[in-house]
This record gives structure tokens, sequence and C-alpha cells, in this order.
């Protein structure tokens, strides 16, 4: 129990095994931007950036975890999932009961299928938002040692992320970055229910 005036704090706990047959009911919102530019040479015709607005809910269901228990394929039955891009008019990708087969496939890409064909365009990038996937022959990230704290921390607090083990993870990437290239910042936004179950709530 805290004293009187004093700041509760938390214990963070990131790294969660997961487990083939595993369920959970989940929510995500996004705000993703789409930028288009049309130019020859150094002229520039058209220069426009899109805000896509996606909302999913529904049931996931672990299929296969990798050896580091990370999860390799999942399926997720929609409840609802929608899509705003700009003005434009809120669209449906897909119907409640429709039943998305998520896999993490070579080269850090993630897969999704309906009725066996592949999910494209906004929806997939939506998609690629919400859901963590490790591939095959990927080294997995260990989200404890790269977003972590140490310490309790106290709901409003910040600190940065761990640049070292973040690149650690990064062996396979089309690109090579020093540590002092790689930065960003961790806060603790605040304590949500969900089930019942006090959550702390991250942003990165």
């Amino acid at each position: 129990p805290s004293l009187a005036g004093e700041t509760k704090t938390y214990p963070l706990k990131l790294n969660r095994p997961f487990k083939a047959g595993q369920k959970t009911h989940d929510r995500f919102k996004a705000v993703m931007s789409k930028s288009q530019r049309v130019s020859q040479g150094e002229k520039v015709f058209k220069e426009e950036a899109t805000a896509i607005r996606a909302e999913l809910s529904g049931v996931t269901e672990v299929r296969e975890v990798t050896p580091g228990s990370k999860v390799r394929r999942l399926t997720f039955k929609v409840e609802k999932f929608t899509l705003t891009a700009g003005t434009a008019a809120e669209v449906q990708p897909f119907k409640p009961g429709t039943i998305i087969e998520a896999t993490g496939v070579e080269d850090r890409k993630k897969k999704f299928e309906v009725d066996g064909k592949e999910v494209t365009g906004p929806a997939a990038e939506a998609l690629k938002e919400f859901f963590s996937l490790s591939g095959p022959g990927k080294k997995e990230t260990d989200d404890e040692a790269v977003y972590g704290s140490a310490e309790p921390r106290a709901p409003g607090s910040e600190w940065d992320i761990n640049g070292k083990s973040l690149l650690e993870t990064l062996t396979d990437a089309p690109f090579v970055l020093t540590e002092k290239e790689v930065s960003g910042t961790v806060k603790f936004t605040g304590v949500r229910e969900q089930a019942g179950v006090p959550c702390c709530e991250l942003k990165m």
C-alpha cells in the first residue's frame, strides 16, 4: 500500500510467453499516414499526405509459437474492422465473423489471408500495425531489454529505450545503424482494466 501523498509505482512486465491455443479479446486503434508525391526531376507536381484511421476488435487465437514463445501464426475473428482515409466515408474491409489468418514470414514480413486470399492495401497496412509476429530465423526482440525499466514506474514517467539491445535484433536488416542513430522514449501513460485485470499502458 502507498502512503498518503505518495505516488503509486508499478513493476512493468513486457516479456509474456505465448502458447498455442491461447485466446484473448483485443481492441486496436491506430492512425497511419499515407503520402503521395508526383514529380519530374526537381519539379514537384503534386504532394499530399492522407491520415488513415483504423479500428479493430475481436478474438485472437495463437496457432503457432517460436522457440522463444513469440507468436508465429495466429487467427483473428473480426467483431469490428473500420478504416477511414482523410475525409472519405468510413469503410468496413471485413464483416463481423470474418477469420483473418496472420503469419510471420521471412525478411521480417507479415502475411495476412482471408479464405486463402492475401489481404492487401490499407487493410493489410493496418493489420501490420496491430499484430506482432515473428518469422522463421528472425532474432527475436527482447521487449524487456529494449523498452522495459529495471525499476518500478509511476504513471506519467518516461525513460529512454535501450538502443544497443534493439540493434542486436536488427542483424538481418537491409541497412546498418550505429547505437547513436537509434533513440526513442517510452512513456507510462496510465493503468486501465482489461477483463477485470489492471493493465499498464505504455506509449513508444
